[in-house]
């Protein structure tokens, strides 16, 4: 039976579920403003767990818990301007014990080797750091954790003693189990109390996009727009989930602080954390943004990080581009485009492409003093873990793939892609147990993942003629597809009977749904490859020897589709720009091509992602190569040879 949004249940009986099903992992969140903790600089995960480890309990703080929670923080927790009174307890000889930030540097270089602690808030950054610590805690080495650090000061500097890290456990099963217990109102109501809102002060479609704020967190690689009013509370959630966001908020922004710095090899913050947000996009300060938007291009296309082909690196980091935007006297925005007011290397359409979807944010009230919960909700670090642990949950993503279908004139891998994103991770926030029915699918998780990518096809489709040969308007199906659904998901809720569609709501077209099952003795790929075939033979069976091989030799199958690739460009290449093509690699051909337009926009991120994956498929070192990334290469070698096929004049 469908699960129906409706009005919020009543917060006392909400509440108390949330405590028996939840026990363990539940704070009452209206503790936290009264403790001022979040004055002394620390961010709401670290504050909510100080308070359930010096006073724990519910209700509002009390003047005795108040000023318990404010001498353990003065002792534990230094402002910014405490710094020297810590300094001179450690050169007294004192075993200086802190909560704070530590994240660990190595250092490889002629004169000198090893590893060092900074501690941001002390303005230590040479901390004497053991071994076994890093063994311990890898994460020290990404982005840093939290946790509380024992300093001792030594002849040689500050010696880092000991580290135990904030930790919260979870478990995935767990999670799953939790949310049979809820309907889906009451779970909506749950993830928002657990963001910090209080679900009764806005609307059923205001809550779905503060929902939505939370997909880069569920899903690796999507990269999401947010345009709002000031006062939305845009960067709230960001600011206070997890030490594994990082937020920036005014400064300069470099490539070698986003990407790696070439000059000592260090990975940028979207090789470090697992999503970076870059809030008020009008206000930074970009250097190089033409190398900026260029490398960001092709970070969105294939998950490679590098500069000029240099230190390349695989990442699985989301990104999210927070901006301000003007609203008429009806709440509507005023820029036509949406993004005319961005930075001007930002409203390129090769760029923009590259965004999965835009949350219209201008349909969130702002905050006001009854936006905030006063109720319990779920510990921040326990459900910023969660939402992390999610991302390696593909039970959503395979449904996703397979069940949601372009149902317009257009099927554009460039938009079914971020669609089926989105409505995957609406699905794992939303029905993480994947107990839904094909309306709850289509309505909670298909409708809001199709608006907004619509947002950002509107933009493609009123800045660059080349969009106007499609349909300015999405339209998506969910289909019957039993052989295809995972054994977890595939009940009589996902049954050949589908539901009628949902009512077209928030302005989108009616997304039909469709029963009838895809013929199975088709095989997609193999037809696909026999156009392929007609024009380019060699290519083609290049092809088809490395799907041979990727269940059993993925390595080899990466490093045979690189090659492939590398020849059909080399043949282009020589033909179009008539120059000799020894000893020209790859990425340089690739990017001469582009400049003097003999590439399409549409396939150069195909080609990046199969030079990428070759390299990582001939050199993989720690990272594990699957049949997983040889499909990824596959299809795009496919769309590099559909491309070729309709090209005038071919390559030969």
């Amino acid at each position: 039976m469908t699960e129906q949004v409706t009005p919020t249940s009543s917060n006392g009986v909400l509440a108390q579920k949330i405590r028996e099903v939840l026990a363990e992992v539940v704070i009452d969140k209206c503790r936290l403003p009264a403790s001022k903790l979040r004055e002394r600089g620390i961010p709401g995960y670290v504050a909510e767990w100080v308070l359930d480890y010096v006073v724990p309990g519910e209700g509002p703080l009390t003047p005795e818990e108040a000023r318990t929670v404010q001498e353990w923080a003065v002792r534990y927790i230094p402002k910014a301007d405490e710094q020297n009174l810590v300094r001179d307890r450690l050169l007294r000889g004192e075993m200086v014990k802190l909560l704070t930030p530590l994240q660990v540097d190595v250092i490889v270089s002629r004169r000198s080797q090893g590893r060092v602690g900074k501690l941001t808030f002390l303005d230590i950054n040479d901390a004497i750091v053991s071994e076994d610590l890093t063994e311990h805690y890898p994460e020290l080495l990404k982005g840093g954790m939290w946790g509380r650090v024992d300093l001792l000061r030594t002849g040689n500097g500050v010696l880092i003693a000991d580290f135990q890290p904030m930790q919260a456990q979870v478990d995935l099963e767990l999670w799953k189990e939790a949310r049979r217990e809820f309907t889906l109102d009451e779970w909506r109501s749950l993830l928002l109390l657990s963001m910090g809102y209080a679900p009764e002060a806005y609307s059923a479609e205001a809550q779905t996009w503060l929902i939505c704020r939370l997909l880069p967190l569920v899903q690796k690689n999507l990269c999401l727009m947010e345009l709002a009013p000031k006062g939305t509370g845009k960067s709230y959630v960001y600011q206070n989930i997890s030490p594994k966001v990082r937020v920036v908020s005014g400064g300069n922004i470099s490539p070698a602080v986003l990407f790696v710095n070439n000059a000592n090899n260090v990975p940028g913050i979207l090789a470090r954390f697992s999503l970076v947000v870059l809030d008020e996009v009008q206000k930074l300060k970009f250097e190089h943004p033409e190398e900026i938007v260029g490398t960001l291009k092709g970070y969105l296309a294939n998950g490679v990080i590098g500069r000029g082909g240099k230190n390349e690196m695989a990442s699985d980091c989301s990104l999210v581009l927070l901006a301000n935007i003007l609203l008429d006297e009806e709440l509507r925005p005023i820029p036509n485009p949406l993004v005319s007011e961005l930075p001007h290397f930002l409203q390129e359409t090769a760029f923009l492409d590259r965004i999965g979807g835009i949350i219209p944010g201008w349909e969130i009230p702002k905050l006001t003093s009854t936006s905030l919960t006063q109720s319990v909700g779920l510990k921040t670090d326990f459900f910023g873990n969660i939402l992390l642990a999610l991302r390696d949950d593909l039970m959503a993503d395979h449904l996703c793939d397979q069940r949601i279908r372009s149902a317009g004139p257009d099927d554009l891998e460039r938009n079914n892609k971020p669609v089926r994103a989105l409505a995957s991770g609406l699905m794992k926030l939303l029905f993480p147990h994947g107990e839904c029915s094909d309306e709850e699918l289509y309505r909670y998780c298909v409708l809001p993942a199709v608006r907004m990518r619509q947002l950002v096809w509107h933009q493609l489709y009123t800045l660059d003629g080349e969009f106007r040969q499609y349909s300015p308007e999405l339209r998506y199906q969910v289909v019957y597809c039993a052989d295809r659904v995972p054994d977890s998901v595939a009940d009589s809720r996902l049954a050949s009977d589908p539901s009628p569609s949902a009512a077209v709501e928030n302005g989108l077209p009616s997304l039909p749904l469709d029963a009838e099952p895809p013929t199975p003795d088709v095989d997609p790929f193999a037809q696909r490859l026999e156009v392929v075939a007609a024009h380019y033979p060699d290519f083609a069976e290049s092809i088809a020897q490395a799907r041979g091989l990727a269940a059993t030799n993925p390595e080899s199958a990466l490093v045979h589709l690189r090659k492939a690739i590398e020849e059909v460009i080399r043949e282009l290449y020589r033909k179009r720009l008539g120059k000799d093509a020894w000893g020209v690699s790859l990425f340089d051909m690739t990017r001469e091509l582009e400049d003097n337009r003999d590439l399409s926009d549409v396939v150069i991120p195909h080609v990046h992602t199969v030079r990428s994956l070759g390299n990582v498929g001939a050199h993989p070192g720690d990272a594990k190569v699957t049949a997983h990334d040889v499909e990824i290469a596959l299809q795009a070698c496919i769309r590099v040879g559909e491309w070729l096929s309709d090209l005038p004049g071919g390559v030969a």
